[in-house]
């Protein structure tokens, strides 16, 4: 109840948020449950979401629950900072003071490029919460979260937010359709 379960449903090609949920009292199994059953309901027949969290606290153990979940399609970290930045084994994000950084950082770009939008007031009203330190870290302002009951919020939902575009940007765009052009059109003459 301190702090918000927060999950982000995010369309990868519009990258337009088209579900949120938020709730301080969901244990992580039974959230993990939840992501899993939507997963496979809603999205059924459909290419299987990339499911992803932040390892940090509570999501410890959402490892575990989404193997008891059934749900394998997850995300593995990278190795940030490297070359070649390869998956690592690692499961989940795990919050640092350069990947959170580097995360919101991510996010503030496609908000001012407006590759990425979201319908919820109270994502964007934590967004205005955050602060630079002086050390250079960012963090959330700390208030009561008024619509799920959660004593303090931390930015959870900006996090969630900010976690579905870097899962959006992991699995990459869909491929476009080659397009045909019919007979004796200029399409087909010029060999487009």
């Amino acid at each position: 109840g301190s702090a918000n379960a927060a999950v982000c449903v995010m369309h990868a090609e519009t990258r337009t948020v088209v579900a949120e949920f938020v709730d301080p009292n969901i244990p992580p199994y039974d959230l993990a449950m939840e992501v899993a059953q939507a997963c496979r309901k809603v999205w059924k027949g459909r290419r299987m979401p990339l499911v992803g969290w932040e390892t940090n606290g509570p999501g410890a153990a959402l490892q575990h629950d989404f193997e008891r979940a059934g749900w394998q399609n997850i995300y593995r970290q990278r190795a940030d900072g490297t070359k070649d930045e390869k998956r690592t084994m690692r499961i989940g994000w795990t919050s640092t003071k350069r990947n959170k950084r580097a995360l919101l950082g991510g996010l503030a770009r496609a908000l001012a490029q407006g590759e990425v939008t979201t319908p919820s007031r109270e994502c964007l009203d934590e967004m205005l919460e955050y602060v630079v330190l002086d050390d250079g870290s960012i963090e959330a302002g700390s208030r009561r979260d008024e619509a799920s009951g959660a004593r303090e919020s931390h930015g959870d939902r900006v996090i969630a937010f900010a976690g579905a575009l870097m899962l959006c940007d992991e699995i990459g765009a869909a491929l476009q359709e080659e397009q045909v052009f019919q007979a004796d059109t200029l399409g087909s003459i010029l060999k487009h």
